[in-house]
């Protein structure tokens, strides 16, 4: 325990901490062995905070008609700073001796201490509360202490409990957000404040922008929303933003809704008179409605201004002069839907000075109107203009038809989006490294531009592209990875072969929804070709034939080709480590021969007439293979068609094998696996077929079975599996018994079995002894009384899901010691039986969740009264539950504070 002293708003307080917290009531001090020495704060110290935060004073001087009630309030506060806190909170803003006098009158301070835990005059602090926000108050208490909700989910709380009314058009989202964003009045009295991140400009008396006047000690971020508000525009000049020289980053804010309540002159004066010091470094005004900017925005005195933002300030016409803020590296022009035009008053007086000397990032985005960027001859001559800009991104301009600037010698990154009537050629870009092109028309790719240092190439939805023009591939000199999507006019990708030539750097390409494209199998790949991914090209049918994949191809991906019949004849040569086929209906086999060399992952994938696989993916004993196969990962999933694995054994490299709704393959035999496996993870999914499992798994340490019907039992002398962690088992109803010796899977730590219908038993040596995770769901025929399952002996356990299962179970106590004092989080669902809880000494539990328990009643909360910290989650289907349990969270809410 320490004092601590703060000085601010010319009052003192002192706080009593331990850990960070404050010691609300005498109960609570002692309970915890911490006491308050006997004579707390002074009434001078009391005097002060309450009267500054009841009065915006030391003391009741000024206000003698309050001051004998005053007096006896300090009185009340037996020296606790945060009482006075609190009692001057509730009375700010009211100077009437009726509401000073019926706060000292109120019966709040005849109900005793003991009773609630809590002191009367805090509780004041709640009682005083509007009505509309008490209830969102008190809802609040059935989170734990600290615990971090976002604000949109607690706003959809309380809509769902109906909290919210609203009036008019005005949102239930938009009232709750209002509930919890406003100011807390007379923030002006703080007027030695150094942080205020946001402040929210409200109608009434206490929340007018002239509460920022004497605030001059704030400093670094502030946000003012709602200057919507400020009516009189004396107010504004009353703020004094000049005068806050330690504001470094400055955002201004009014409505989203420009509705005939706003008025365009008014807006425009106080932003004029809203100028702030010139020290800024970062400017945003957003939503903004006046008709023209002010001419301060942009005011070369801004020296230090190194990021200015224009957003949504959907009345403004034209774009204020900015080319004179020397230090300005980030500008960015958003959502200004009146703006037809960007000509030399954007940049300023070339004459006189280099326009945007530092800017290293510049943005146009949603820009409806907008169709022309003009440069004079004088700016087009102008020498350094956007020497320093490495970022250009103009994306959402519809209408935009003008040119672009000529010369960007530094820049690294162009990106135009959706600018369909954009018909200017690129300017000279011989730095860009990166250029996105979306939605626009194919005359901006058109040769003659410079492109020797571009590595990345993003095109998508570009209007009339057949292919790649000789004349732009031979500009890529540099280019290492090719983007195209959504060119559903596209044919072929190159004019012809000559424009590879200069394309020998390029390492991948990524091809999507390109409709059109038929046939590649004329067309040459580039020879140093790494990646290749063809995606949702529905009538591409044949890859390319005659000079194959190229020999570095590394990964070969092909998605959705819904006509693909076959693959290449040389896929199997080369460097090739990974070959994914997704969705190829019409593919019915693999070319004959060997897998390649150094595949290390085939995943096949919703092929539905698929019917072989490659018969070079599997070992033979003969002494003649030459089969050197080291693959590492086969994932085979949605091959309705497909009966089974090649003869042979699986390589024995193989870490990962994947067999997913295939119901016509056959069983894996023990054959295929060889005793000295590497295979770490095996999962199988909807496969009738399976009926036992395989032994020579030593290396396993993943288990997944779903769906698997056939399954009715595991091996006798148990699983070969003694490094196994991880075991699902789901939705295999014929399945009798877990596995035997259990006892012995000594690294198990989680267990997860749900919907197995014939599971009757649980093995007799009891489960896995250091299980971490443990979820038994849905085995209506699992009967075995819960005290048999052996829990207790799980010393490791910390989650348990129980549902479905032990019909008789009517009782959940720690006096049965069924359940292991390690838990810190229990699940329980669907007892139909299950009436009482009694779990006081599950001291670890962090969180429960209960659902479907119609018989457990309001008499088993009473066993959480020693876990503190509890986060509780029910389902809302038990309504009857959850109001009895939040009435008694009340109640315990109330005991601990």
């Amino acid at each position: 325990m320490r004092w601590r002293w703060a000085y601010r708003d010319y009052t003192r307080w002192i706080e009593i901490e331990k850990n960070g917290g404050t010691w609300w009531s005498e109960k609570a001090r002692s309970k915890n062995g911490f006491a308050l020495p006997p004579t707390g704060a002074s009434n001078d110290d009391c005097r002060a905070v309450f009267a500054q935060h009841a009065l915006g004073a030391r003391n009741f001087e000024a206000h003698p008609h309050v001051k004998i009630i005053g007096e006896e309030m300090v009185n009340r506060c037996r020296g606790l700073p945060l009482v006075a806190k609190a009692l001057g909170g509730i009375l700010r803003n009211e100077l009437n001796h009726e509401a000073w006098d019926d706060i000292l009158k109120s019966k709040i301070w005849d109900l005793p201490e003991e009773k609630s835990g809590v002191l009367p005059a805090l509780k004041l602090s709640y009682h005083h509360l509007p009505s509309h926000l008490k209830q969102c108050f008190a809802y609040c208490a059935i989170f734990p202490k600290g615990y971090e909700f976002k604000k949109d989910e607690l706003i959809l709380l309380w809509m769902g409990e109906g909290f919210l009314q609203t009036k008019g058009k005005k949102r239930m989202e938009d009232l709750g957000t209002s509930q919890l964003e406003e100011m807390p009045p007379r923030m002006g009295c703080l007027t030695n404040l150094q942080t205020l991140s946001k402040f929210i400009v409200g109608k009434g008396n206490g929340s007018s922008i002239q509460e920022l006047k004497h605030l001059l000690d704030l400093q670094g971020e502030l946000s003012i929303q709602g200057l919507h508000n400020v009516r009189n525009t004396r107010d504004a000049v009353d703020a004094c933003l000049k005068n806050k020289c330690h504001i470094e980053e400055l955002t201004m804010g009014w409505s989203g809704d420009f509705d005939d309540s706003r008025n365009e002159l008014n807006e425009m004066l106080v932003l004029e008179l809203l100028q702030p010091q010139r020290n800024l470094k970062k400017l945003t005004v957003e939503f903004y409605g006046g008709p023209k900017f002010p001419s301060w925005i942009g005011n070369p005195s801004f020296s230090k201004m190194e990021s200015l933002t224009l957003k949504n300030c959907g009345k403004c016409t034209s774009l204020p002069c900015l080319g004179r803020l020397s230090l300005l590296k980030a500008l960015r022009i958003q959502g200004m839907c009146k703006v037809k035009t960007i000509g030399d008053e954007f940049f300023g007086e070339v004459s006189l000075f280099q326009p945007f000397p530092c800017l290293e990032s510049l943005r146009f985005e949603d820009m409806p109107e907008w169709e022309d960027w003009c440069f004079s001859d004088m700016v087009e001559e102008c020498e350094g203009l956007f020497s320093c800009l490495r970022e250009l991104r103009i994306r959402e301009c519809p209408k935009l038809t003008g040119s672009l600037p000529n010369c960007l010698p530094s820049l690294a990154e162009l990106e135009i989006f959706e600018c369909p009537k954009l018909k200017a050629a690129l300017p000279r870009l011989a730095y860009v490294c990166s250029l996105n092109v979306v939605e626009c028309n194919e005359v901006v790719l058109r040769n003659g531009v410079d492109l020797s240092s571009l590595t990345t190439l993003n095109i998508q939805r570009i209007s009339r592209l057949t292919c790649l023009r000789e004349g732009f591939t031979q500009l890529l000199a540099a280019l290492q990875k090719l983007v195209i999507r959504g060119c559903g006019e596209m044919t072929s990708l190159w004019e012809n072969r000559f424009g590879l030539e200069c394309l020998r750097g390029l390492e991948s390409i990524d091809i999507w929804q390109c409709h059109g494209l038929e046939s590649l199998e004329e067309q040459r790949l580039p020879c140093n070709l790494k990646h290749l991914k063809i995606e949702n090209c529905a009538n591409l049918q044949r890859l390319p034939n005659e000079m194959g994949l190229p020999p570095m191809l590394r990964s070969l991906v092909l998605q959705k080709c819904n006509t693909l019949k076959l693959l290449p004849h040389n896929y199997n040569s080369g460097f090739l480590e990974y070959l994914e086929i997704e969705h190829c209906p019409c593919l019915i086999s693999f070319p004959e021969g060997e897998l390649p060399a150094l595949l290390k992952q085939l995943k096949i994938k919703d092929c539905a007439n698929l019917q072989t696989l490659p018969e070079g993916m599997m070992h033979h004993n003969s002494m003649v293979s030459n089969n050197s196969c080291c693959l590492e990962v086969l994932e085979i999933r949605k091959c309705s068609s497909l009966p089974s694995l090649p003869t042979g054994e699986l390589p024995s490299t193989l870490k990962r094998l994947e067999i997913w709704d295939c119901r016509q393959f056959q069983p894996i035999s023990e054959k295929m696996l060889h005793s000295n496996t590497a295979l770490e993870h095996l999962s199988i999914s909807n496969y009738p077929n399976m009926k036992i499992l395989p032994g020579f798994l030593h290396s396993l340490t993943y288990l997944y079975m779903y769906g698997c019907q056939g399954l009715v039992s595991f091996p006798e002398r148990g699983l070969p599996t003694p490094n196994l962690r991880d075991l699902y088992i789901n939705n295999c109803e014929n399945l009798k018994s877990l596995p035997h010796q259990m006892q012995n899977l000594l690294s198990l730590q989680e267990l997860n079995i749900r919907n197995c219908q014939g599971l009757e038993s649980f093995p007799e040596c009891g489960l896995a002894p250091n299980l971490t995770s443990l979820s038994i769901r849905d085995c209506v025929n699992l009967k075995v009384p819960l005290s048999e399952w052996g829990l207790h002996r799980l010393t490791s356990l910390s989650s348990l899901y129980i549902s479905g299962v032990c019909p008789s179970l009517a009782s959940l106590s720690d006096d049965d010691c069924l359940l292991p004092t390690t838990l810190s989080k229990l699940f329980i669902s669907k007892l139909d039986s299950l009436a009482c809880l009694a779990l006081k000494n599950l001291s670890s539990l962090e969180r429960i969740s209960i659902y479907r328990c119609p018989k457990l009643r309001l008499g088993w909360a009473v066993a959480f009264d020693s876990i503190t910290g509890l986060w509780l989650k029910l389902s809302v289907k038990s309504l009857a539950l959850l109001k009895l349990f939040c009435s008694y969270l009340f109640q315990i809410k109330e005991a601990v504070q």
